[in-house]
């Protein structure tokens, strides 16, 4: 025994150790991926914008010198050079402008087209300077309207020229404040005004926040760039600028250091400003490096050492090179990134020239340094883009591509329009504009189909324009994942003759996502380690005595319970009276016509009452009837189960009738067993125990429903996965619930097949006299008319009504009385007649015939091979004459055939995309309609299943709902044959059940491989009641040995 302990303890601790080691794993790779965004994933992210740039003062040069310095600058690949436009130098005096230096500068960037300024507006003159700061060059305007004239004029004035504008640096520091204490609510004043006024005079112009100084402080000097950021949300500053600004220095650490943290100095502290802007809803604003680099001074270095840390040569140009490539990968956030500073105009002694990049750009150069570029890079991009290609009917705007169809009355299948994306990156999606119409587009990368999206028979990846929700939508579609870094070229063709499109394409997105192979091994070894270790502590924890283990149990907690006890028991004994009136109820409800003509009139007022308060009033007198006799309630779940579309009225039409009636007969079942538990223990006996031993199909139902609950977390759209769990899964089971733990006799369970024949035979006879008066049928092919009852579909006719023909084949042929095979009888004939008419192939093919063939094994048992083959002679022979009267009967290989196949290859490719979760409950129709259809399909777009018993529970419920599934077939029928062969001289109406049972399943198998089996309401019920039904007859209609 102690070596079982302590076995017992190292599982236990290795358990918790794996899953400590777990954790940890995560926690690791949380760092290592904070801030990594995939493009490719989401839509909150800004249009990807050069990287390269640099802080300049050209001022200091004269003109040749401007241009020999621009033009090194634009050689060495540069994008942004960040110049600032110092307000106190252009308008010296109010309304006195001089512009003649920035001219001159803003001509000569502009003569170079691959060079942009980022003006940054900046420095207030004496007579507009805050009256706290008169002397101080960089003191806040005291007329916030004055500084938003002179935005507004510089912006006038270039906007030709210039499309980037900064408002003011560092606000958040002393020293650029003023030297007063900063305050954001008047500089969110001074943004407020400048990007009013900007935009008034350039509307396409974009505005920059202050690039804002990385510090830790908290005031009052100094606010940290956080705790800036955030108070400028806070003064309501987010629709006043265009993109936000950060000074991302590395310090004394590199790019690499992931240390995300509000007290920590280091390249990675801005990703707790892309954080706070995500926060606040501005995930699609960019946000600069404005100031960023690795400060390096000489050895013989005389002058104020460096502030911001410090770095040898070899790990500066190191540094910025890993600092490029990692902005490109991880942050498509990232707006310029723009180093400090191309070459300082400040004293020789200023540590800011150790930042210098004139000095070694030609050997930055040679290494590499600069990132370049040879197609889009990681993240979002707009479809008008310097590396896609279009050919000559498509049409571009601010809304994306739209391909031009100059003659839509000679389009031909040849016809094609064309383009060519060149990005380099692992993953490539296209943002799409869908909606409710119908059109393709094909995509290769790198001349093979794209490996994300499906593809049709001729072997053509495709995307599919339709949305979902058949509504305007912006989707974000995955077209090529785990591809190596690049270069790639991808291929989009568009045919017109598969229909228009409408400015579909919105732009593309590039990704580069994070390397999760070591998190994932270490996950799994954990998850492995930690499996074998519970599995150890579970094997030797039974070994160990348990039972000398004593919980304590203080008298006052004993004393306090019993009298709780001791009131509920006498309250349920006071409701369980009143609910029965003494034993007058029960007494008159055991007598079957009074029961039966009670819960009908009563049922019936519930149904076709427009008055709530007399629904309500029937359904308060239906919980005493069912109180009082269970079994009524089981009828009524059956009967109403079939007419799933019926609501009750008012606050009840969110629900189905049969979740109404399935709602108070669990609470009359629960309130029965409740009150009697508390009779017992009232009156000193020992309380009735639940006598339900746990079956393999027991485990297996409740396999099914945990993989039903655990498919909602896969499901896209979780509101319809929630309600298809809740009426195909959990309600059904509810139903197997009751039949399980109530106590049923023999005249019960009689009574629920007598439920089933009248509820298929209500079924044909409203099917039939709609047929007849015309109100509800639909034209098939060659104006055949079919037969539809309730149900929206001919098929679901044959469907249902081929579960309960075995019922009515079973007790008409074996001797069960002679009302109940009238009943069996009568209705049988009116079912079969209404599936003729609704000429459902499938019913009429596969679902009966195999149902009459299994039927027939089992009642003639080994005499049946002649009765057999007369059977299926007798149905081919049918079928002759049947042929001429139901036109669409021989029609096997059109059109529906066609769609069928057509909607099984879509699954297939789902299923292949998806294998082992699907897509969940009630999600098909979403994925197939938007991603699966094919072109020759476009026909019927709405399916919401495939037509296929295997594909139905593999798409909407993965390998683990098909397995389970599967177990339920396994053990229903070993049930059934176990029951068959005892009751085949022992008892006809076990017999009768049990026949009735497999030709029903049988039906639902053959049936279910050309249409929906299982996952409709009413087949659901009638699927669990199958197997419920089949407990019941393996105990021979004797009186259930447990229950409630």
């Amino acid at each position: 025994m102690k070596t079982n302990a302590l076995i017992f303890a190292l599982c236990l601790l290795l358990a918790v150790g794996s899953g400590v080691a777990a954790l940890a794993a995560g926690n690791q790779h949380a760092i290592a991926v904070r801030g990594w965004e995939n493009a490719t994933e989401s839509l909150d992210l800004p249009y990807r914008l050069p990287l390269a740039g640099v802080n300049v003062d050209l001022l200091q040069y004269a003109p040749d010198e401007l241009e020999r310095e621009l033009d090194r600058i634009a050689a060495a690949g540069f994008t942004w050079v960040r110049q600032s436009f110092l307000w106190e130098a252009i308008e010296p005096e109010p309304g006195a402008f001089e512009w003649d230096a920035y001219d001159a500068l803003v001509a000569a960037v502009a003569a170079r087209e691959s060079l942009q300024l980022v003006a940054v507006l900046d420095g207030a003159p004496p007579w507009a300077r805050h009256v706290l700061a008169p002397e101080h060059p960089f003191a806040p305007p005291a007329s916030v309207s004055d500084y938003g004239r002179f935005a507004g004029a510089a912006a006038g004035r270039y906007n030709d020229s210039i499309a980037y504008y900064q408002i003011w640096d560092e606000p958040n520091i002393k020293l650029h404040w003023g030297n007063m204490d900063p305050r954001p609510a008047h500089y969110v004043a001074m943004l407020r005004a400048a990007y009013t006024a900007i935009h008034d005079a350039d509307p396409t112009a974009t505005v920059i926040a202050a690039a804002l100084a990385p510090t830790v402080e908290t005031g009052p000097d100094n606010l940290s760039d956080l705790l800036f950021l955030r108070a400028m949300y806070e003064q309501g500053a987010r629709g006043y600028f265009d993109a936000a600004a950060a000074k991302p220095y590395g310090f004394d650490t590199g790019p690499y250091d992931r240390t995300v943290d509000e007290g920590t100095l280091n390249f990675s502290r801005w990703i707790l400003l892309r954080e706070e802007m995500v926060r606040r809803g501005d995930g699609t604003k960019a946000l600069w490096g404005s100031n960023f680099g690795w400060n390096h001074l000489p050895d013989d270095w005389t002058g104020p050492p460096s502030i911001w840390g410090s770095a040898s040569v070899e790990q500066r140009a190191a540094y910025t090179r890993d600092a490029y490539r990692r902005a490109r990968e991880e942050w498509p956030w990232t707006g310029g990134l723009i180093l400090q500073h191309w070459d300082p105009d400040a004293p020789p002694d200023d540590p800011l020239h150790g930042f210098a990049v004139a000095p070694v750009i030609d050997d930055w150069v040679e290494q590499g340094v600069l990132p370049a570029q040879d197609g889009l890079v990681p993240g979002l991009h707009p479809a008008d883009n310097a590396y896609t290609t279009y050919s000559e009917n498509w049409q571009l705007s601010d809304l994306g591509a739209d391909a031009v169809i100059p003659n839509p009355e000679s389009v031909t299948p040849e016809q094609e329009n064309r383009i060519t994306v060149r990005f380099e990156g692992n993953e490539f999606a296209i943002p799409l504009r869908r909606d409710d119409y119908m059109a393709y587009l094909y995509v290769t990368v790198d001349g093979e189909p794209a490996n994300a999206l499906p593809e049709n028979r001729e072997g053509e990846a495709f995307i599919l324009l339709t949305s979902p929700s058949r509504e305007p939508e912006m989707d974000l579609i995955a077209v090529a994942r785990g591809l190596d870094d690049g270069p790639h070229t991808v291929e989009i063709v568009h045919r017109p003759y598969n229909g228009d499109d409408r400015w579909p394409i919105a732009g593309y997105a590039v990704g580069s996502p994070p390397d999760r192979a070591g998190y994932d091994r270490a996950r799994l070894i954990c998850a492995m380690v930690g499996g074998l270790a519970l599995l150890g502590a579970v094997v030797t924890g039974i070994r160990l005595p348990w039972r000398r283990v004593r919980p304590p149990s203080p008298q006052t907690l004993r004393g306090a319970l019993q009298w709780l006890i001791g009131l509920a028991t006498s309250l349920l004994v006071l409701v369980g009276a009143l609910l029965t009136w003494g034993e007058a109820v029960p007494a008159l409800l055991r007598r079957d016509p009074p029961a039966l003509a009670i819960t009908i009139l009563t049922a019936g007022v519930a149904s076709l009452s427009p008055v709530f308060v007399v629904t309500l009033a029937a359904l308060a007198v239906l919980f005493v009837l069912i109180y009082n006799r269970p079994v009524l309630g089981l009828m009524l779940i059956i009967f109403w189960s079939a007419f799933f579309m019926s609501t009750l009225d008012l606050l009840f039409r969110l629900f189905a009738t049969v979740e109404v009636y399935l709602a108070i007969t669990v609470a009359a079942v629960a309130g029965r067993a409740l009150v009697e538990w508390a009779r017992r223990r009232r009156g000193g006996a020992a309380p009735a125990r639940l006598h339900v031993r746990l079956t393999g199909l027991d485990w297996a139902v409740l396999v099914f429903v945990a993989v039903g609950v655990l498919s909602l977390a896969w499901a896209e759209y979780r509101s319809t996965a929630t309600r298809e769990l809740r009426v195909v899964i959990l309600e059904p089971v509810a139903l197997y619930a009751l039949l399980r733990v109530m106590r049923l006799g023999r005249r019960d369970v009689l009574w629920l097949v007598d439920a089933v024949l009248v509820t298929g035979g209500a079924i044909a006879v409203v099917g039939l006299a709609l047929f007849v008066t015309g109100e509800s049928v639909v034209e098939a092919e060659e104006g055949a008319r079919r037969l539809i009852s309730v149900y929206g579909s001919p098929n679901g006719v044959g469907l249902y009504l081929g579960r309960c023909l075995p019922f009515a084949f079973a007790f008409t042929v074996l001797p069960v009385g002679s009302w109940r095979r009238a009943l069996a009888a009568g209705s049988g004939v009116v079912m079969l007649l209404a599936v003729l008419l609704s000429q459902s192939r499938g019913a009429i093919l596969l679902g009966l015939p195999a149902a009459l063939v299994v039927m027939i094994l089992l009642w003639q048992g080994r005499r049946s091979l002649v009765p057999v083959g007369l059977t299926v002679l007798g149905i081919i022979v049918a079928l002759i004459p049947l042929s001429v009267v139901l036109p669409r009967l021989p029609d096997i290989f059109g059109d529906t055939a066609f769609f069928r196949e057509s909607l099984w290859y879509s699954s297939v490719q789902l299923i292949r995309e998806r294998p082992l979760t699907g897509v969940g409950l009630d999600q098909f129709l979403y994925w197939y309609r938007s991603r699966y259809l094919l072109p020759e399909a476009w026909a019927e777009p709405n399916l919401s299943i495939p037509h296929n018993i295997l594909l139905n529970h593999w798409v909407s419920l993965g390998i683990p709902g098909m397995l389970a599934a599967a177990a339920l077939q396994g053990f229903f029928w070993r049930r059934a044959w176990r029951t068959y062969r005892r009751a085949y001289h022992a008892d006809r109406m076990a017999l009768a059940l049990v026949i009735a049972l497999a030709g029903s399943m049988a039906d639902f198998l053959a049936h279910g491989l050309v249409d929906v089996a299982y996952f409709s309401i009413n087949l659901a019920f009638f699927f669990f009641l199958s197997l419920a039904l089949a407990h019941r007859a393996d105990v021979g209609f004797a009186d259930h040995r447990g229950g409630v």
